[in-house]
């Protein structure tokens, strides 16, 4: 892996290599001291001077490093204010284009419908040879994953990516998400705007680059959204041969004032605090439809299973003590695992229950 051995600094009209924190498109981004970011270097402009892409936005930047055209590099924010310092991360590696592309996958796979159609006409215009050949090659990649991917350490196993084997076993734990993956394939993206090949291929390709970046910020919004009012989890999902995902709903807790007012009237629970609820409505193949329903509060949760048909609810039963010993290996406390047969074919569907905490755009669709 190539080594970097100093900072990179953007420039400033107010001191020397420093960046104005004036700027909008820099405020907007609120850097903090020792924040990972990733950067695309887009073009090598002379004199130290370098175009990066950072965050979704084109900053001119200057350096003294031998940085390479159309690379990623990662950093760590070492000062934010009036100038804005990037130092290399502690290994000082370069991301390979296909990281990207892989991570952006696994962590927004099925979610918003642009950042795939995007991402669809990216393939399209790779495969006519309209695009340049890092963000090609990626696209080329990404096309090929089936849309219910195998185990992912096999996938990762055998692309041969540590660093995607490393993040994605903490996403597959539940963890966060590490904050600089959208930033990897956004400065992708981002250098696929301005240098589409041949005529035609350039508005082509912006397009398409641009309605996977607004998909891309859409998603992470909801995901920064969910994270402020506590529901920032990855939560993993088993990979059931024959189960097929229709839609799942993320149910952040109430907030604050909401609290407030339940607490006056009274609440099963008072002084344990409100769960984060998440609703799976998926597709036994041969059994029908059944709905997931989970109350996850720290390490302690609550599951409903409702089922369609007998056949369908004897089946869960039976997987009932499996469950249970893979949540306690994985340190989770069921408080509660029930199984129940619906009355009304509604209650599988999409006619999700009113409540408090659960109005209109408080909840994210992720499609199958």
């Amino acid at each position: 892996m190539d080594r970097l051995p100093s900072s990179v600094q953007a420039p400033s009209t107010q001191a020397k290599g420093g960046i104005s924190s004036q700027d909008p498109a820099l405020v907007a981004m609120e850097f903090q001291v020792g924040e990972r970011v990733s950067a695309t270097i887009l073009e090598l402009l002379g004199e130290g001077k370098v175009l990066v892409g950072l965050r979704g936005i084109k900053v001119e930047a200057k350096t003294r490093l031998p940085l390479q055209e159309g690379k990623t590099y990662s950093f760590v924010v070492k000062e934010a204010g009036e100038k804005i310092l990037l130092a290399p991360a502690s290994k000082g590696k370069i991301l390979p284009s296909i990281e990207a592309g892989l991570l952006a996958r696994l962590l927004s796979r099925g979610g918003a419908a642009g950042f795939r159609a995007g991402l669809e006409a990216l393939a399209r215009l790779a495969r006519a040879g309209k695009l340049p050949p890092p963000l090609a090659e990626a696209v080329e990649k990404f096309s090929q994953w089936p849309d219910t991917p195998p185990k992912g350490e096999n996938l990762v196993q055998g692309l041969g990516l540590r660093h995607e084997a490393r993040l994605l076993a903490a996403v597959r734990k539940g963890l966060p998400p590490p904050p600089d993956l959208g930033g990897d394939l956004k400065a992708l993206l981002l250098g696929a705007l301005p240098k589409g090949a041949g005529k035609g291929g350039r508005d082509e390709g912006f397009r398409a680059a641009l309605a996977a970046l607004e998909g891309l910020e859409g998603v992470q919004a909801e995901n920064l959204h969910r994270a402020r009012l506590g529901g920032g989890e990855m939560i993993p999902l088993p990979l059931v041969p024959g189960v097929k995902a229709g839609e799942i709903h993320l149910f952040p807790p109430v907030s604050g004032e909401e609290e407030k007012k339940e607490e006056a009237g009274g609440r099963e629970g008072e002084g344990e605090g409100r769960p984060f609820r998440v609703v799976f409505l998926l597709d036994l193949e041969r059994l029908g439809p059944l709905r997931v329903d989970a109350e996850i509060l720290g390490k302690k949760l609550r599951v409903l299973f409702r089922t369609g048909s007998g056949e369908a609810e004897d089946l869960v039963r039976r997987n009932l003590p499996g469950l249970r010993e893979s949540l306690a290996a994985a340190g989770l406390e069921p408080l509660s695992l029930e199984v129940r047969r619906a009355e009304r074919e509604e209650a599988l569907s999409l006619s999700l229950p009113a409540g408090p905490g659960l109005e209109p755009g408080r909840y994210v669709d992720v499609e199958g």
